[in-house]
């Protein structure tokens, strides 16, 4: 006999009690096969037969059964009204187990109806009374429910609670069932609060009850939540085993979808562990996995996953492309969230192909989504993204702005990860614009804030950002002790791409130590992971780096050869910039080996190239560069030319320090142009900005400079007052050389004013402090020199003698022939004063020999001048007249008219000598008539 043919009997022998609990238990069995509709039905029929007899228990129970109907159908309001109802019989009957189920039944019609806080009222309520009654399982199965809304509240500490007390009445009563679902729950609420080891054994054990069971699929949702534990405690090979499981698992049962989600995990874990092939594979095929399953929003997340993977690949097309499809996607489901995460890694994208507009298009829209929805971390991401953005753009201040403003934003969501990342970003915008203090001081919150975390990535980049901190405010040896903090990490992170990164900047670091040796060590390592993660613009940058390395070891062909390898990868990438930056360095190199005119040729590419793009800062450079070749070459109008252009480039820029620079060598190139005052305006700009930036090193170049300008133009009164604001400012400076040649150069300016005294303690002051140099021999032994000639005017003979000695050593040590004859010329003299005449004429055929040897055609003028200055002194008129004869005509050839009189003058005085009194005469008018032009 069937259920109906039961009831049939009970209502013809009008057994209404029968007919009722009939009528509850069909309904109960209808609601067991899903079947709402007969299920309701019945319920409400028993509720009328047991209304009827007058039985509350019954009205109570089937009440009860109907309220969990309308649950099963989302119809929470309904539902909500016959708990309600089943529960005011109960209390009536004070029927405590019976009000314990209205409680929680009430509670599960709350969570359909979207009200957690009441649902949570309801299942407190019900533990009260299960306890009560004694009903251990009915307190464990609350407690689950519980657990789950709480969980759902993202109140994970409240919902870890609850998963405990209901597992152990699980425990207690042997239900390995419902243990192995509070295993995983205990292992999802330990996973949302960060205690990994924790989730993990919860999930372990989850998994171990329920292959016991046979529960392949529940089974698989553990293991892969194992993966994840594993993931976050950096144990990705674990991980990944436990996802091949998961994912074996969810393909025997057919799980599509299951499937799809564990490749997506695995295509994360191979991104986290860098191996950026296998997770693009694992991404493709989680993406078919999706479209299989019909799911749009699996899809989405795959491409926006997929697409940052191609970022990190330099595929920014493909990039794009992912991040265009997965917007689409999510407008089609009104999925405002999906929409604006899409949005914002497409603006990453963006600013990586330097399409700021399209960037600034795509964050704005998602920070208008974010604020619409009140998600506070998503608007944090995307000001974290325009900072990012402005970063790239050169405009510190603005990204500074957003920066901060994304800070607050992941301070009130409580993400200490992404507020880290956030100070990384404000401390290079700080470094750009130079405010160094402030930016070590945010790369140092974000070490700590990492350090917290234990986040090996995080520290890699906090660490790299504070050593090119203090790479930019000029303390290498300190950026390096941080690059190599950053390379252990990087190491450890397993993260090849950024090593050879960060191997670069430690090279960057050695070389501006100053030991371009070992930076080639650094950077070859470098080039050896630039090359395995086959990343070819960074091996294009250390190329360009091993060039400026061998340069500055002047190994010039090396060099070559490396900037030629750099810029092949250039030009293949077709990335413009570095291809002019390489023109620039190249240009260098040539210049180095006097190869101006090839020098000059790389210049102008670069400028091109500089122009097209509008590279302000690199094209004044560039343009300073081919200036200063055309200086070199003597075209100081085409020089001008290249550096006025310049100087507008900087002006542009307010790079005060390079307006400076450029002044200065425009008032070189004017001043080579004899156009002295012109060059004074130049100098003086130059040296306003210089005093007004506390460059007392470059301000001192000027004076000195600005010093020589008034030398050659015989104003030698302002030439003392230069060099001696030169020799000062190189001293405050700690510059010895640049100090000992202003006081050599002040020596010059008094000897013209024939302030022999002043002279002589200038010189001696240039000595003394050339003395504890390294690399100034020659300024050194011509300060000897100049004080040696000095003395001879003084009549100081025997000192005067000493210096040149002095000189002709060093101009001997430094291989100086023309040196090393001037010396021995005014020896020469000096013993000729002295009456030492052989000795003399020993020192004046030496200095011949060599001016000679070197055709220093006024060097042996000098010398037969000074040889006949012996003759005449020893009587020996005639040879002395051939010798003055010889010396004149060397003078005329070098059109020296002064030597030519002072010849003409010394032959009319042997002549008299001679008593040869017509021809004294006529080399004396000849003289008098060459002083004239001379004077005129």
């Amino acid at each position: 006999m069937n259920f109906k043919e039961a009831l049939g009997l009970f209502k013809k022998v009008k057994n209404s009690k029968y007919t009722a609990e009939t009528l509850l238990y069909m309904g109960i069995v209808y609601f067991d096969k899903g079947d709402d509709k007969e299920a309701a039905k019945s319920l409400g029929e028993a509720i009328r037969v047991f209304k009827g007899i007058g039985d509350e228990d019954g009205i109570a129970r089937s009440l009860n059964w109907l309220g969990r109907v309308y649950t099963s159908i989302g119809q929470g309001a309904n539902a909500i009204r016959y708990h309600n109802d089943a529960l005011s019989g109960y209390q009536g009957l004070k029927n405590d187990e019976g009000i314990a189920d209205s409680y929680y039944y009430l509670g599960n019609a709350y969570e359909v109806d979207g009200k957690l806080e009441e649902a949570v009222t309801n299942y407190k309520n019900a533990i009260t009374y299960y306890q009560k009654v004694g009903k251990t399982s009915g307190v464990a199965r609350a407690q689950t429910s519980l657990g789950e809304v709480y969980f759902e509240l993202k109140k994970y500490d409240q919902s870890l609670n609850e998963f405990t007390n209901a597992y152990n009445n699980y425990k207690e009563l042997k239900d390995d069932e419902h243990l192995a679902y509070v295993e995983y729950y205990l292992g999802l609420s330990g996973e949302n609060l960060g205690r990994w080891s924790e989730a993990l054994k919860h999930f372990s054990t989850a998994v171990s009850l329920w292959d016991k069971q046979g529960e392949i699929n529940k089974e698989a949702e553990a293991l892969h939540h194992c993966g994840i534990a594993k993931t976050n405690l950096g144990k990705i090979e674990d991980a990944l085993k436990y996802y091949e499981q998961a994912l074996s698992f969810y393909r025997q049962s057919g799980d599509v979808e299951g499937e799809a989600k564990v490749l997506l995990l695995m295509g994360n874990s191979y991104k986290k562990f860098y191996d950026y092939k296998t997770a693009l594979g694992k991404y493709d095929e989680s993406y078919r996995a999706y479209e299989k399953a019909g799911s749009d929003e699996g899809k989405a997340e795959v491409l926006n996953r997929r697409g940052l993977v191609k970022m990190a690949t330099f595929d920014v097309g493909g990039a794009l492309s992912d991040f265009t499809e997965a917007v689409g996607i999510y407008r089609t489901m009104r999925n405002q969230k999906g929409i604006a995460d899409s949005q914002v890694n497409y603006a990453l994208a963006s600013i990586e192909n330097k399409n700021f507009r399209e960037a600034i298009r795509s964050i704005n829209e998602a920070i208008r989504i974010y604020r619409t929805i009140e998600d506070i971390y998503g608007e944090g991401e995307a000001n974290y993204v325009m900072g990012k953005l402005y970063n790239a753009q050169k405009e510190y201040d603005t990204a500074i702005k957003f920066l901060e403003d994304a800070i607050r934003l992941f301070d009130s969501a409580k993400s200490d990860v992404m507020k880290g990342y956030a100070l990384i970003e404000e401390a290079k915008a700080l470094k750009n614009s130079g405010d160094y203090p402030r930016a070590l001081e945010m790369a140092i919150q974000a070490k700590g804030i990492f350090t917290t975390l234990n986040d090996i990535d995080g520290l890699t980049f906090a660490f790299k950002i504070e050593g090119e901190i203090n790479l930019a405010k000029g303390q290498p040896e300190l950026a390096l002790e941080s690059f190599k903090e950053a390379i252990k990490f990087a190491e450890k992170a397993g993260n090849t791409i950024e090593v050879g990164r960060i191997g670069n900047l430690s090279g960057m670091a050695t070389f501006d130590s100053g030991k371009p040796k070992d930076a080639i060590k650094y950077f070859t390592e470098a080039l050896q992971k630039a090359s395995m993660s086959q990343d070819q613009k960074l091996e294009a940058e250390i190329k360009t780096n091993i060039g400026r390395s061998n340069y500055a070891l002047a190994l010039y062909s090396e060099a070559e050869a490396s900037y030629r390898e750099a810029l092949s990868i250039y030009q293949k990438l077709g990335d413009e910039l570095g291809q002019a930056i390489v023109f620039n360095y190249v240009g260098l190199t040539k210049e180095a080996q006097d190869r101006l005119d090839d020098a000059l040729a790389d210049f102008e590419s670069a400028i091109g190239i500089y122009r097209r793009l509008r590279e302000q800062v690199n094209l004044a450079e560039t343009l300073v560069n081919a200036g200063r070749i055309m200086f070199k070459k003597e075209d100081f109008r085409e020089a001008t030319r290249y550096f006025t252009e310049g100087l507008r480039a900087y002006r542009r820029i307010e790079d005060e320090l390079n307006i400076a620079h450029t002044l200065r060598w425009m008032g070189k190139a004017i001043y080579e142009q004899e156009n002295y005052r012109s060059a004074h305006k130049y100098f003086d700009e130059a040296l306003e900005i210089y005093k007004r930036l506390n460059e007392s090193e470059y301000a001192a170049w000027v004076e000195y400079e600005k010093g020589l300008t008034h030398r050659d133009a015989g104003e030698y009164v302002e030439a003392q007052k230069q060099f001696k604001a030169s020799a000062s400012d190189f001293s405050k400076a700690g510059n010895l050389s640049g100090q000992g040649m202003a006081n050599f150069e002040l020596g010059d300016a008094f000897l013209a004013q024939r302030d022999y005294a002043n002279a002589e303690r200038s010189y001696l002051d240039a000595i003394a402090i050339l003395s504890k140099t390294k690399g100034n021999e020659n300024i050194l032994a011509d300060s000897y020199s100049h004080l040696g000639r000095t003395q001879e005017y003084l009549s100081k003979h025997e000192e005067a003698f000493e210096q040149h000695k002095k000189a002709y050593k060093i101009y001997e040590k430094i291989e100086d022939r023309s040196g090393i004859a001037y010396s021995a010329n005014r020896m020469g003299v000096i013993l000729r004063t002295q009456g030492k005449y052989d000795s003399a004429g020993e020192k004046h055929a030496e200095a011949l020999t060599i001016y000679q040897s070197l055709t220093d055609n006024a060097g042996i003028a000098d010398t037969l001048y000074m040889q006949g200055k012996l003759l005449a002194v020893q009587l020996n008129y005639n040879e002395a007249i051939d010798k003055f004869n010889q010396a004149l005509q060397k003078y005329r050839d070098v059109e020296d008219k002064e030597g030519v009189a002072r010849t003409l003058n010394d032959i009319a005085t042997m002549y008299d000598a001679m008593g040869d009194v017509e021809k004294a005469r006529e080399y004396y008018q000849e003289s008098q008539m060459v002083y004239r032009t001379i004077r005129r």
